[in-house]
This record gives structure tokens, C-alpha cells and sequence, in this order.
């Protein structure tokens, strides 16, 4: 069995990439498994955790199918993509962008409809075990997720006033960097001065980083009634 390091720090290559995205899919085989007997689905609060721990993973799939659609748009301007059956590459690249950005826009509906599902069950628990305690079947974090993703376990609490200003930031970012003009010209630029092998493709990723970033606080930013609100960091 292959033993796959999960790091987002890499060290990066096409080799770890695919291993890890084989890992994904292989992850799915062993879901199906476990989630067809007892052992592996005892109880409504693993449920719970489960559609959680996937809505989580769906709600990055967008950013990833964004990028890979900017690296072959930029691959084709360069000149580096080419089609083996003789056709234009642009005909696959065109077709390969429409179906990722098709695939994104199911990935949005995906992760909604796992909300949905984890907000369902967010009071069930089995009879017979201690609703609401340790005893309920709710499993701790193991513990090498814990070392491998810290950023995931640490949230802090901004005050409702920061959140509202930090969204109407983001979002000002965001209208301002899809404006059109100069703006993704003057940016590339900028990235092309720092020494960036792929200047238009990341200024393009950045744009769209910011663009998910603001959308997930625009979200639960109008949805703040209390003081204050936990944001993971």
C-alpha cells in the first residue's frame, strides 16, 4: 500500500499530484465500504461529521477545477499545448473550460445540498447513549489530522463590526479585480517583476482566490445576530 503525505506545502510535482488525486478518488472506494456496515456508520453523529468532512472537501473543488482551467488557457497562449489528432488545441481547451466550469457550478450545488444535510442532522443522536456528552458516539480528531491541517482545528472570534468591514473589503477587492481595464494586466505585470514563471496564470488565481475568500465571508456575514463570530483561520 502506498502511504500518500498530505502537505500543502508539497514539495510539489506532477507525480504528487496525481498520487494525491488518485488518493481522492480511492478515499471514495473506501467511503462506500465503510459506510455499508455498522462498524464503519454506528451512529446519526458520525453521519453528521461525515457530510460535514464532505461538504468541506466539495466546497474546495471549485478553486482546484478553476485553476487547472486557468493552467491550460495559459498553456495554450504559450504556445506549449498541442493536440495530437491534428486538430487546433484550442477546440479541446475551449471544450475542457465550458465542462470545468459546468463541473464548478455542480460543485456549489453539491456543497449546498451537504449543508443542507449536515444542518439536518445536527440534533440526532442514537438512544441509549448520552445525547450531547462524550458518550454519544462523536469521535475525536485523530491525531496526525490534527498535526498534518493545524489551520483547520484554530478559530478565532472577530467582533461582528470587523467582520462586516473585513467582507465589505473583500468584496470591494473582488469588484475592483474583475472591473476589466487594466487591472489583470497591471497585475501580471507585477507578478512577472517578482520573477513568476506563469505571471498571467497566477494573477488570474489570485483573483479567483479572493474571489472565493470574500464569498465565504459574504455568506456568514449576513447571517451574524450575536456579538461575535467564530471564523477558522
Amino acid at each position: 500500500m502506498d502511504v500518500i503525505s498530505l502537505d500543502v506545502q508539497g514539495p510539489h510535482s506532477p507525480r504528487y499530484t496525481l498520487h494525491v488525486a488518485w488518493g481522492w478518488a480511492e478515499a471514495g472506494r473506501v467511503l462506500n465500504y465503510a459506510t455499508r456496515c455498522p462498524e464503519g456508520l454506528p451512529w446519526p453523529v458520525t453521519a453528521y461529521e461525515l457530510t460535514g468532512a464532505l461538504k468541506t472537501g466539495i466546497q474546495r473543488l471549485p478553486q482546484l477545477l478553476q485553476q487547472t482551467s486557468r493552467f491550460l488557457t495559459s498553456e495554450l497562449g504559450a504556445g506549449r499545448a498541442g493536440d495530437k489528432s491534428g486538430t487546433d488545441p484550442a477546440i479541446a481547451v475551449a471544450s475542457a473550460a465550458i465542462a470545468l466550469a459546468d463541473a464548478t457550478t455542480a460543485a456549489g450545488a453539491l456543497e449546498a445540498a451537504l449543508a443542507c444535510a449536515q444542518n439536518a442532522l445536527t440534533n440526532l443522536y442514537q438512544p441509549g447513549t448520552s445525547a450531547g456528552t462524550d458518550d454519544d458516539g462523536r469521535e475525536d480528531c485523530p491525531g496526525w489530522w490534527e498535526q498534518s491541517t493545524p489551520a483547520e482545528q484554530d478559530t478565532n472570534a472577530l467582533p461582528r463590526e470587523s467582520v462586516a468591514a473585513l467582507t465589505r473589503l473583500l468584496c470591494d477587492l473582488d469588484e475592483f479585480l474583475r472591473s476589466g481595464g487594466p487591472v489583470v494586466a497591471d497585475l501580471t505585470n507585477f507578478m512577472r517583476h517578482r520573477g513568476d514563471r506563469r505571471p498571467g496564470f497566477t494573477a488570474c488565481n489570485l483573483i479567483d482566490e479572493l474571489c472565493f475568500t470574500a464569498a465565504r465571508f459574504r455568506r456568514p456575514a449576513a447571517d451574524v445576530s450575536a456579538g461575535t463570530t467564530a471564523y477558522t483561520t
